[in-house]
């Protein structure tokens, strides 16, 4: 198991922003940061270029058409759920 953190980013999109700077706050270059839900439409965030960051493959339809996914991990439940057992700390950020 990995030291880092895993940092689950689960925000409604009026709230993902003001997530993403607090994140920015906690979250050092060798934690993971996975958006769920409607936190995926900011997947463009320029802060999130610094992280490795993942998403769901069922949620490829809310990703802005305009978005590059260079940085981001597509993963299926399964990669998910090995993911999140990688990890001793796992946060969820609302």
């Amino acid at each position: 198991m990995t030291t880092s953190t895993l940092f689950l980013v689960q925000a409604s999109y009026a709230n993902t922003l003001s997530v993403l700077e607090k994140l920015q706050q906690m979250a050092t270059s060798t934690d993971r940061i996975v958006l769920m839900g409607d936190a995926v439409m900011h997947v463009a965030h320029p802060m999130l270029a610094n992280f490795s960051c993942a998403i769901l493959a069922t949620e490829l339809a809310l990703i802005p058409a305009d978005s590059t996914l260079e940085h981001i991990a597509i993963l299926d439940y399964t990669q998910f759920a090995d993911l999140c057992l990688q990890y001793n700390r796992v946060v969820t950020l609302k």
